[in-house]
């Protein structure tokens, strides 16, 4: 299984990048070398990666920016992802 994960650094990504790795699965880590609020640079990098599985760790760091510019912030949650999409079991 090939996992790319978004985010991969932060306190989440690591422990979600350990227990992929620890049940056999590829992992293709991003974090700061992926802006994910820009919608076209995703499309260009994730898709030839040809993940069986996305996972969005990121998360916008700047509370006190996010309070006086909220605009931001829902794009490290939001992707439109127009790939078909599938069910994928959890590792076991």
């Amino acid at each position: 299984m090939r996992v790319v994960i978004c985010g991969a650094e932060g306190q989440l990504g690591r422990d979600l990048v350990e227990a992929f790795r620890e049940v056999g699965a590829e992992v293709l880590g991003f974090d700061l070398d992926l802006d994910i609020t820009d919608h076209a640079l995703v499309m260009e990098k994730i898709p030839s990666l040809k993940p069986d599985l996305l996972v969005n760790a990121a998360a916008d760091l700047d509370a006190d920016g996010a309070e006086l510019d909220p605009e931001p912030s829902p794009a490290t949650r939001t992707w439109y992802w127009p790939a078909s999409r599938r069910t994928v079991p959890w590792p076991s």
